[in-house]
């Protein structure tokens, strides 16, 4: 079939939108991914069906997705008063396949398997869409429109706009820094919301260390929450600066509590809100590993606990005394929190969920470690 096109001028700039159907033998597989929100992930159910009809070979492939989207500079088009032979796309950098990336990977694993297995798929085409001269600072809002059928997560989208960007630079050096994922389906050990989550354990601006204020219980109970306040004052969390490696060493050293408890005559490994893992759970900004570990309903309370340690000075949040200070704090305060914590599980028939959710034990391990402080 014949390419169709059609234009729109925003600017000095003339965008176009060009249609083709592409054999899939014929389409590269060295698409760039830039514009894309997230990384695609093949393995759900839905992709292993398109996959499966790809090496149909039915001629119906393209009538069973929407097809691939691509950013680029320009397109040129080769053939004789009809089907297009050759067709030849130019690529910026940050330029490639802004939406279609799961139909795009789906092609490349076919014309692997097709190899391999001797599968003829020369009857297949997918739907190509070449929007070209798209001014970059409208990609992140195409992308949040196209990527519909599998919702874009918003931290994609947070991440595509160079939002997260900031936090990016500042931890590019830690040893931990290739294990966060900063987008949908990055397959990392850490998740950029999780980080989100924690910072907002410490932004003073909205959650005070008031006991009679309003505890950041989102950071724990709901993270799209703690997403969309980062999204509405992204400005508080920056404040963050510089403190931000401690506050994720801290979250460790809480997660990594054993042993004073232990000392103190009890069975860490028996309280309810303990995990065990015999090849060990990975405290990435500890770089160590451990066999048993609080779970995040237990440590959030905690870890927003010492947000009294914390003020404001210039416009940033810095400790009020040396981290030195904080993690000695949490040394002496740790087995009475734990105890708090075993209490208030007990109350909730042991109920880990129950402990994170729980606004008066927010409260209360505020109290506690503000009593310790003095």
């Amino acid at each position: 079939m014949g390419p169709s096109s059609e234009g729109k001028r925003i600017g000095n700039k003339e965008q176009k939108r060009h249609s083709f159907f592409v054999a899939l033998k014929e389409f590269p597989r060295d698409l760039p991914s830039d514009p894309n929100a997230r990384t695609p992930n093949i393995n759900h159910g839905i992709y292993k069906e398109i996959l499966k009809s790809a090496l149909s070979n039915d001629g119906l492939f393209h009538l069973k997705h929407k097809g691939i989207t691509i950013v680029a500079d320009d397109v040129k088009t080769r053939g004789e008063k009809g089907p297009v032979t050759t067709l030849t796309i130019r690529l910026r950098k940050g330029d490639g396949v802004l939406d279609g990336g799961h139909s795009s990977a789906i092609v490349a694993k076919a014309h692997d398997i097709a190899a391999e297995d001797g599968i003829a798929i020369d009857n297949q085409f997918v739907k190509v869409d070449v929007v070209t001269r798209v001014p970059f600072e409208y990609i992140t809002e195409m992308s949040s429109g196209l990527n519909t059928s599998v919702q874009v997560k918003d931290i994609s989208l947070e991440n595509l706009a160079g939002h997260l960007d900031w936090l990016k630079d500042l931890l590019e050096d830690e040893p931990y820094a290739d294990l966060i994922g900063w987008q949908e389906n990055a397959r990392r050990e850490l998740d950029a919301r999780d980080l989100v989550s924690i910072l907002t354990c410490f932004n003073l601006k909205h959650f005070p260390a008031d006991v009679d204020a309003t505890q950041p219980v989102i950071a724990y109970e709901k993270k799209s929450k703690a997403l969309e306040l980062y999204q509405s004052d992204r400005a508080s969390f920056e404040r963050l600066v510089p403190i931000v490696k401690d506050i994720l060493f801290l979250y460790d050293m809480i997660r990594s509590e054993r042993d004073s408890w232990n000392e103190d005559g009890g069975k860490f490994g028996r309280l309810a809100f303990v995990e065990k893992k015999e090849k060990g759970f990975l405290l990435p900004f500890m770089q160590t590993r451990v066999t048993y570990r609080p779970m995040d309903s237990v440590v959030f309370p905690m870890l927003a606990g010492f947000r009294c340690m914390v003020k404001e000075r210039k416009g940033k949040y810095v400790w009020a005394e040396d981290f030195t200070k904080v993690k000695e704090l949490w040394a002496d305060a740790s087995v009475g929190l734990i105890r708090l914590t075993k209490q208030v599980s007990d109350e909730h028939a042991r109920n880990p969920n129950a402990i994170g959710k729980s606004r008066p034990h927010w409260s209360n391990v505020l109290t506690r470690i503000q009593l310790k402080k003095k």
